[in-house]
């Protein structure tokens, strides 16, 4: 009788700590797929996150727990495509041959430029909710800490191997990345009206002929 007394209060605790696991990763998908019916037929700017949090069926209490801001709705729906495109550099920088490693970063900036495109919504929306001290956090996230990193490694291996002139890599990067902000862009893009081929084929210019080592 002990034994089976025991073993039910061993068990037993651990049923609730699940059923609530399970809850708030329901919650947490019926967030996620109001947000982005909402955001795919009013746009990011015209969807509140009292219109998710009703579209979802959830309290407001119980959206802000989960996500403190729409730049933080924004990233999760964009985790996917986040996902993909790290692979598909990944692959390319793994398969990459006999590439010079200036040629392969323009090659990873191109893919970056295409990301932009594919997620311009989402991603400007995530700069759009970055106000005030959030700002600086663009700097700081996963996302642009592994493709700094990324893009530093190919820099420093061109400068090592004497493609790229020797240039200081770990400020230089930064600029090299700089022209391919989502906010810069979509204004190019949109404001100024210039076609993605157009900013691919002057980035391409400017960064490969700039950094290039100089005989």
């Amino acid at each position: 009788m002990t034994s089976s007394t025991n073993k039910r209060v061993t068990t037993e605790p651990s049923v609730q700590p699940r059923r609530e696991r399970r809850d708030a990763a329901a919650h947490s998908q019926q967030i996620l797929d109001a947000a982005h019916e909402l955001f795919v037929t009013r746009g990011v700017d015209g969807t509140s996150m009292h219109d998710v949090a009703r579209a979802a069926g959830v309290g407001q209490a119980t959206l802000y727990r989960r996500y403190a801001h729409k730049g933080e709705l924004c990233q999760s729906l964009l985790s996917k495509n986040l996902a993909r495109f790290q692979a598909e550099v990944e692959a390319l920088i793994g398969t990459s041959g006999e590439l010079p490693a200036l040629e392969l970063l323009f090659c990873v900036l191109e893919r970056q430029l295409r990301f932009n495109e594919e997620s311009a919504l989402l991603l400007h929306a995530i700069v759009d909710s970055a106000c005030g001290p959030r700002r600086r956090e663009l700097y700081g996230n996963p996302f642009y800490s592994w493709i700094r990193t990324t893009n530093l490694g190919l820099l420093r291996r061109a400068i090592d191997q004497g493609e790229a002139a020797p240039i200081d890599a770990e400020i230089a990067i930064d600029i090299v990345l700089a022209p391919f902000a989502i906010d810069l862009y979509m204004h190019q893009r949109e404001v100024l009206g210039y076609s993605s081929a157009q900013i691919i084929a002057t980035a391409r210019q400017l960064l490969l002929h700039g950094l290039c080592a100089r005989p």
